[in-house]
């Protein structure tokens, strides 16, 4: 997540959000977990939402303001 990186640094990844996104949803808070959980791990059932069992975890987190990044593993049990 954010605007520095380049594409060297998004081989593999499965989503590229930027920083106003980032920021939209929390800015690497609990709100960020919470939704990437969602977005990874969330299904429905029955017409009710539901999220696996997850683990969320920085694998890098380059400073550096507008140009910085930040990378998140998303694990659904």
């Amino acid at each position: 997540m954010g605007n520095g990186g380049g594409d060297n640094c998004l081989a593999g990844v499965d989503v590229h959000y930027d920083c106003n996104t980032y920021s939209a949803i929390g800015g690497g808070g609990q709100k960020t977990i919470e939704a990437l959980a969602n977005r990874f791990c969330g299904y429905t059932e029955n017409g009710i939402q539901k999220i696996l069992p997850h683990t969320v975890n920085v694998y890098q987190n380059n400073g550096g303001g507008q140009c910085g990044w930040t990378g998140f593993e998303v694990t659904c049990n």
